[in-house]
């Protein structure tokens, strides 16, 4: 499986190349490479450059080191595409740079007993890692979980139904403690919406039980939207309200996009990074009905 997801990539590579970019993309610390290795990376980096993974990965190069810099990255994909592509970012224009912590920066989360750094960035794969093979060795061995990942439909319901998982607890901690934004899902996954809901209820009876105790107006509608999801706005008006209604009852709200290569500057808008985007690729939020206090 692992050979299928990454042969058209690999085969803009002769084997020592392929070997170098493995090595680098798939590494937990990629200043471990030698500087034949960054080479390499450096000089096939652009076939990835055109991927939504590296775009993602140069608005969020944009906030590391800095006040904004996310509390956590959450991925459903059982490849590393995203994560090596920011940590090639990292490496090029932020190693030796004031606010970068150690050489290490991002840190791999794919199960209970990850290491943990409470100076790197937390980066969940919650649906597993998959191996990648070099000459029948496993490069991101220290990493991988190909236990974590899901084909039939029984161990997929049978993880649904563990309240207490590690997916379950990674996923619902950084849901409970921060705002979200969702990008490259369905919110489809019966997993994801069964957290999701757990989370908005709590976080709905927590807010009336304080204007309660507040003396404030109660009675407003059951739904605080507290987390985003980046999406293609469907043709159907009915269609974008029904979505919209669905989804706000998991805590969730749309920023609508016209197309997915307007990902990045949606991101930007979101996140403050970009003062200035072109009308035609404005990005728009639907209006909901908030819950006091905001």
């Amino acid at each position: 499986m692992s050979d299928t997801l990454y042969e058209n990539l690999n085969k803009n590579f002769n084997k020592k190349e392929w070997d170098s970019f493995c090595r680098f993309l798939f590494f937990k610390n990629p200043n471990s490479v030698s500087e034949d290795t960054w080479n390499v990376v450096e000089q096939k980096i652009d076939l990835l450059k055109g991927t939504n993974a590296f775009k993602i990965a140069e608005v969020l190069n944009k906030l590391i080191c800095t006040e904004r810099e996310p509390l956590a990255i959450l991925s459903f994909n059982g490849e590393p595409i995203l994560q090596g592509c920011l940590s090639y970012l990292i490496h090029k224009e932020k190693c030796g740079k004031k606010g970068h912590v150690e050489k290490q920066y991002l840190e791999f989360f794919t199960s209970s007993i990850s290491q943990k750094n409470k100076n790197r960035l937390p980066f969940y794969y919650c649906h597993g890692l998959l191996p990648v093979f070099i000459d029948d060795k496993v490069v991101n061995s220290k990493v991988y979980n190909q236990e974590k990942l899901f084909f039939l439909e029984s161990e997929y319901m049978n993880q649904m139904n563990t309240t207490f998982s590690w997916s379950s607890a990674s996923f619902s901690n950084v849901i409970r403690n921060s705002r979200v934004v969702f990008v490259g899902v369905s919110l489809t996954d019966p997993n994801m919406r069964r957290w999701l809901s757990w989370i908005h209820k709590e976080r709905v009876e927590d807010i009336e039980a304080f204007n309660r105790n507040n003396h404030m107006p109660t009675g407003v509608p059951r739904v605080s939207t507290n987390h985003v999801w980046i999406n293609k706005k469907p043709k159907s008006n009915q269609e974008k309200a029904l979505i919209e209604a669905v989804v706000a009852n998991l805590g969730v709200r749309l920023l609508w996009i016209d197309d997915w290569n307007q990902v990045p500057l949606a991101l930007e808008k979101l996140l403050g990074i970009s003062e200035s985007i072109k009308p035609e690729k404005k990005a728009s939020f639907p209006k909901h009905k908030k819950i006091q206090p905001k």
